[in-house]
C-alpha cells in the first residue's frame, strides 16, 4: 500500500505536476462555486477558448506563452463586462459573439503557423507533466491574489453573486466587483491550462463545486468543500494517470466526474451525505481505479550491469537491440500505437531518461519532444542522434532541417545503425569490438533487404509504380526503389497537418491524370478521408503501411527490416492491380 502510495513521488515531473494539480485544483473549486451561482459556466469555457489567440501571439511573437493567456483573457473579461453592461445584451451574448470570433481568429492563425501545432495540443488537452517552476509560481501567485481579494471583497462578491439588485441598492460598485470576479476567474482559466487544458477545463472549473452544492447548504463551506473536491481529485486523477497511463488532465477530470456521481447517488438514496463521507468514498475509488492499472511499468528495467538505453522511435529500438546485442538493455519511449510527430511523454518515460546511459534520438526534428522531456526530467546520459551527418531530403515544411523519414532509404539506414553503434562504443567503450561486429552483421541484413524489396518492386512496370500515401513519409523509400511520389493527402511530413477542399480537388485531378489506382494509408491512421478521396477519384484504399512505427508484438513486422519487406509486397500487390 505505502509502496504504490510513494512510488509517483519519486518522479520530479510527477512531483511538479502533484503541486500544480493541487493548487489548481483548489483554486478552480473556489472559483467555480462563484461561477455556478452567478450562472456564468459558459464564462470559464469562452475564456479557455478565446485565451488561445493570446498563446498563437505570443508564440509568434517570441514572449511567454502564459503572457499571451493572460493578455487575451483580461480582453475577454474587459470585453464581456462592457457588452454586458448594455441593457439590450446580456453576460450570455456577450460571451456568444467573443468566443467564436477570437477562437476563430486563433485558429486562423494556427492554420498559417506550421510551427506552433505541437504546442497547440499542450493548449487543447494539457501538459501538467511538463509543469516548470515557472509554472508553479503562476499558479501560487493566482491563488494568493485569489486570498488577497476573497478577504478584502469576499462578502460583496458572494452578495452580488446571489442578489445583484440589492447589491446596487446598497450602493456597491457592482460593475467594479463584477471585473474583479471575472479577472480572477480568468486568471484560474489560464493557470488551469496547463493541467487539464482547454477541452476538459470546463469539468475542473465546475464538477467540484457541483459536487459541493449537493453537500452544502451555505455559500463558504460549498467553496471549502468544493475546494477540497478539486484538490482531492487531482491528487487521485494524477496516481490514476501514473498506473494506468493515461493522460494527466483526463485522468483529473474523470475522477471528478466519478466522484460527483458517487454523490449524487447517494445523497438520492440516503436524502443527505456528510463531506466526510466523501473522502472515504474518493480513497475507495481511488483504490479501485489502481487496483486496476497495471503493474508493469513501461520501462525495461536494467539487468545484469547491462548498458541503459532509451530510444525514441520504433526502428531506432530496434537498432540498439541489433546493434547492442546482450551488452544493452533497450527501453522504448514510442510503440506501435503512438504517433512520433504528436507524442505526450510519460512519467515512465522521464524516469527512463533519468536512469538512462545512453538516450538515442531520430533527430531532425520528428522527435522534438525529447529536448522538453529530458529537460524536466534531468539526468546526464549522452544522447545520440542517429541522423546525424546524413542528407536529408528537402522539405518546405517549417520546424524541419529536412524529411525526417531517414530509414526508408537502406543506405540512409546503415548510416544511423553506424551512429548508434557509435554512441554506444562512446558510453561503453569495452564493448566497442561487439557494436562493430554487430553493426556490419546487421548491415550485410540490410543490404540483402533492398535487394529483394528492389527484385519485388522491379517485377512491376515503372509507369504503374506510383505511390500516394498519407502524409510524406516514403521519400526516401521511393528514392531507393525508383517510386514515383504523386501526392499525399496531407501537405507535410507529418501527421499533425490538415488539408483544405482546394489541396484535396488538387490531389484527386492529378490521382486520375497519373493513372494511381491505389491511395495507400498508414498504421494507426483514420483512413476516412483517403476513402472519401478514393471514392471519388475511382481508385481503391490499402490500409496498413509501416510509415513512422513498426507492427505490434504478432504482427510479423516488429523489426525494421520485417516493415520494410511488408510495406514492398503491399505495394507491388497494389501497383499489379
Amino acid at each position: 500500500m505505502l509502496d504504490w502510495l510513494a512510488d509517483p513521488w519519486t518522479s520530479g515531473l510527477m512531483r511538479r505536476a502533484f503541486f500544480e494539480a493541487m493548487l489548481v485544483g483548489g483554486l478552480c473549486g473556489v472559483l467555480g462555486c462563484f461561477v455556478l451561482v452567478r450562472g456564468l459556466a459558459f464564462l470559464g469555457e469562452a475564456i479557455a477558448h478565446t485565451v488561445i489567440l493570446g498563446v498563437v501571439l505570443a508564440f509568434l511573437v517570441g514572449l511567454p506563452v502564459a503572457a499571451g493567456a493572460v493578455a487575451l483573457a483580461a480582453v475577454t473579461v474587459l470585453l464581456t463586462s462592457a457588452i454586458g453592461d448594455d441593457r439590450r445584451f446580456s453576460v450570455d451574448t456577450a460571451i456568444g459573439v467573443l468566443l467564436p470570433s477570437l477562437f476563430g481568429a486563433g485558429v486562423a492563425l494556427i492554420a498559417l503557423s506550421d510551427g506552433y501545432r505541437q504546442s497547440l495540443d499542450d493548449v487543447l488537452f494539457g501538459a501538467i507533466l511538463a509543469t516548470t517552476e515557472t509554472d508553479l509560481a503562476l499558479a501560487a501567485a493566482a491563488c494568493a491574489l485569489t486570498a488577497v481579494v476573497l478577504a478584502l471583497a469576499g462578502k460583496e462578491l458572494v452578495l452580488v453573486a446571489f442578489d445583484r439588485a440589492v447589491a446596487q441598492a446598497m450602493g456597491y460598485r457592482t460593475r467594479l466587483l463584477d471585473v474583479l470576479l471575472l479577472g480572477i476567474v480568468a486568471l484560474a482559466v489560464v493557470v488551469a491550462l496547463r493541467a487539464v487544458g482547454n477541452v476538459l477545463l470546463a469539468g475542473l472549473l465546475l464538477g467540484p463545486p457541483v459536487t459541493a452544492r449537493l453537500l452544502c447548504k451555505t455559500f463558504w463551506p460549498m467553496a471549502a468543500c468544493a475546494a477540497g473536491v478539486g484538490v482531492a481529485a487531482s491528487i487521485a486523477g494524477l496516481y490514476l494517470s501514473w498506473y494506468v497511463e493515461v493522460g494527466g488532465g483526463a485522468a483529473i477530470v474523470l475522477v471528478v466526474a466519478v466522484m460527483f456521481a458517487a454523490v449524487a447517488i447517494g445523497v438520492r438514496l440516503t436524502g443527505a451525505l456528510r463531506p466526510s463521507v466523501v473522502g472515504v468514498g474518493l480513497v475507495l475509488i481511488t483504490g479501485a481505479l489502481v487496483g486496476c492499472g497495471s503493474d508493469d511499468s513501461g520501462v525495461a528495467s536494467r539487468g545484469g550491469g547491462r548498458v541503459a538505453v532509451v530510444a525514441t522511435t520504433m526502428q531506432l529500438q530496434d537498432f540498439a537491440r541489433q546493434v547492442g546485442g546482450g551488452r544493452v538493455e533497450v527501453a522504448g519511449i514510442l510503440g506501435p500505437d503512438d504517433e512520433p510527430h504528436e507524442y505526450d511523454p510519460t512519467p515512465d518515460d522521464a524516469d527512463a531518461v533519468s536512469d538512462a546511459d545512453v538516450v538515442v534520438e531520430n533527430g531532425a526534428n520528428l522527435d522534438g519532444w525529447l529536448d522538453d522531456l529530458l529537460a524536466n526530467a534531468g539526468g546526464e546520459a549522452p544522447r545520440v542522434t542517429a541522423t546525424e551527418g546524413i542528407d536529408l531530403l528537402s522539405t518546405d515544411e517549417e520546424g524541419f532541417p529536412g524529411d525526417p523519414h531517414v530509414w526508408h532509404d537502406p543506405g540512409a539506414a546503415k548510416a544511423m545503425v553506424d551512429n548508434v553503434a557509435a554512441g554506444l562504443a562512446e558510453a561503453d567503450p569495452d564493448g566497442r569490438a561487439t557494436y562493430e561486429r554487430n553493426a556490419e552483421t546487421y548491415k550485410r541484413r540490410l543490404d540483402a533487404m533492398a535487394r529483394q524489396i528492389r527484385t519485388e518492386l522491379g517485377s512491376v512496370p515503372a509507369a504503374r509504380r506510383k505511390l500516394v500515401t498519407t502524409h510524406d513519409a516514403f521519400g526516401y523509400f521511393g528514392r531507393a526503389y525508383d517510386i514515383d511520389i504523386v501526392g499525399t493527402v496531407l501537405p507535410s511530413v507529418t501527421t499533425e497537418a490538415e488539408t483544405s477542399a482546394r489541396r484535396v480537388r488538387e490531389l484527386i485531378d492529378t490521382i486520375e491524370r497519373e493513372g494511381v489506382t491505389v491511395i495507400f494509408t498508414e498504421q494507426g491512421v483514420d483512413p476516412k478521408l483517403e476513402r472519401q478521396i478514393a471514392d471519388e477519384a475511382g481508385v481503391e484504399v490499402e490500409t496498413g503501411l509501416y510509415a513512422d512505427v513498426l507492427g505490434p508484438e504478432g504482427s510479423g513486422a516488429e523489426e525494421l527490416i520485417d516493415a520494410e519487406l511488408a510495406n514492398a509486397r503491399a505495394m507491388a500487390a497494389a501497383f499489379r492491380r
